[in-house]
């Protein structure tokens, strides 16, 4: 009986149990690739619904601090800020004021993030203006112009979001 030589059986035994492992090796290797990329999907998502939620928390923010600035404007009927303490409404601008420099969307586009914040910069002046007492300016229309501007803006932003994530784009 003839044996074969070793050389030639550890040739067909690295046939044998090479190529099935890596067969094996590449559907791993693309398996791998695919979770990762549905993990940074995944990702997208969630940070575009934290920056939606943080754009419609910033909204509520400014929507309260307009009603305030609405109700004190010079040439407002006086039924309308009748029963409010103008306290209450400086602190809803002030508030309105801090959501735009602090709770910003995260993933916001540079110049949405610049326009935006110039507006606070334009609503602390107002704020200024309203609690000097000057009389020469009405820091409340001021205030008022500034938050409506924003509004406007950031609206569009959780808008988006919103949009992306119920549909997103084709990757």
């Amino acid at each position: 009986m003839l044996m074969p030589s070793l050389d030639v059986v550890s040739f067909w035994t690295g046939i044998v149990l090479g190529v099935p492992s890596l067969g094996l090796s590449i559907v791993a290797w693309r398996k791998a690739a695919s979770a990762e990329r549905t993990a940074a999907r995944l990702v997208g998502r969630i940070n575009l619904q934290e920056d939606g939620e943080r754009a419609r928390d910033v909204l509520i923010a400014l929507n309260k601090g307009k009603e305030a600035a609405l109700r004190r404007q010079r040439g407002a009927p006086a039924s309308y800020s009748a029963g409010r303490a103008i306290e209450d409404d400086m602190q809803a601008v002030r508030e309105a004021h801090d959501a735009l420099s602090t709770r910003l969307p995260l993933e916001l586009a540079p110049a949405d993030r610049n326009a935006i914040r110039a507006k606070a910069e334009e609503l602390q002046v107002a704020l200024d203006t309203v609690a000097s007492g000057n009389t020469n300016r009405d820091g409340w229309k001021d205030a008022l112009a500034a938050l409506q501007s924003v509004i406007y803006r950031l609206d569009f932003v959780e808008r988006l979001a919103r949009n992306q994530i119920v549909l997103p784009p084709e990757q």
